[in-house]
């Protein structure tokens, strides 16, 4: 027997349950903080698949100039492979809106989506407005992510190059680029939540973890805005990040 559900209904249901429909755009945009917080997770993700390979580039084999060895774990191929994929893969992340704070962005589908994929694999008829093959999609406020985070990662380039060749392995990146020099420090709050317990409560906060950190200011990023507009101011860490404000 097939039963058919209305977008009304469903959604009632799960707020009844504490969860919240995320499938209609909210009008919300990721804060600076949180797009820092992901681009440096991916880039050092990216990072570490390829941190114990001993592959070794050899140069000068076609010219007169001496024949250098790199390692490639050194090299800037790599890095620039790990920037290429860094922010192409927020685009596997999800609205988790009944989470709070910067862990509203996760990887999988959200508790909202899951109950309505498990409503149609039961044999409910769901109608989101939008074809079941496009459920899964990125949000709006998931590409939008992806779309700042290049911009970004173009804006302090230059710092990444100066941890990776300098500082990776002393310096976490996330304190390096983000606590150090992207955000102010009523804005970098989000770097230190993490997630604990389930999504089953009805207050929808279950999961979040503050540690050591101040109010999450404001620094969100509007529809339109342009990172990357003009060039950085180079090596002075407060201008760039106050020029980055301002276009924020």
């Amino acid at each position: 027997m097939t039963f058919h559900v209305s977008l009304v209904s469903v959604v009632f249901a799960i707020l009844l349950s504490g969860g919240k429909c995320d499938q209609k755009p909210t009008g919300r945009e990721p804060l600076k903080c949180e797009i820092c917080k992901y681009m440096v997770r991916e880039l050092e993700f990216e990072l570490n698949k390829t941190s114990k390979s001993k592959e070794v580039f050899h140069t000068g084999q076609f010219s007169d100039k001496p024949k250098k060895k790199i390692k490639y774990n050194l090299s800037e191929v790599r890095l620039i492979e790990a920037l290429d994929q860094s922010c192409e893969n927020l685009l596997q992340y999800s609205v988790h809106a009944e989470r709070e704070g910067s862990l509203r962005y996760e990887k999988g589908r959200s508790q909202t989506m899951s109950t309505l994929h498990g409503l149609v694999d039961k044999g409910v008829k769901v109608d989101l407005g939008i074809p079941y093959q496009l459920w899964d999609e990125p949000h709006t406020e998931v590409t939008n992510m992806k779309r700042y985070c290049h911009q970004m990662m173009e804006t302090w380039e230059d710092d990444i190059q100066e941890w990776y060749y300098n500082l990776q392995g002393i310096v976490p990146l996330n304190k390096y680029l983000c606590a150090d020099r992207i955000l102010n420090e009523d804005e970098s709050s989000c770097l230190d939540e993490t997630f604990q317990g389930e999504d089953n409560d009805s207050g929808g906060s279950k999961g979040l973890k503050k540690m050591k950190s101040p109010e999450i200011g404001g620094g969100s990023v509007t529809d339109g805005g342009d990172m990357s507009s003009s060039e950085p101011t180079k090596g002075d860490p407060g201008k760039q990040a106050e020029k980055f404000n301002t276009e924020l």
